[in-house]
């Protein structure tokens, strides 16, 4: 299922290129990195973090990027 806020789609044949032509799309890298950061940004709402584009969610000390002891 693909849905935007006109349209829902299902294709049974997995064919994307076929969903893309239904919803416009016309960069599939756009489509595929906005869908990544609206992901992204679903979740740092339901679990109150904070949301920065183009950067991973801070888990605060399970963070990748917080110095080790």
């Amino acid at each position: 299922y693909v849905f935007n806020n006109r349209l829902f789609i299902k294709e049974t044949d997995g064919d994307i290129q076929r969903i893309f032509e239904q919803l416009h799309v016309t960069d599939a890298r756009h489509a595929f990195y906005l869908g990544k950061e609206l992901q992204k940004a679903s979740q740092a709402v339901r679990l109150r973090k904070k949301y920065v584009q183009d950067e991973p969610l801070r888990w605060g000390y399970l963070s990748r990027d917080t110095p080790t002891l």
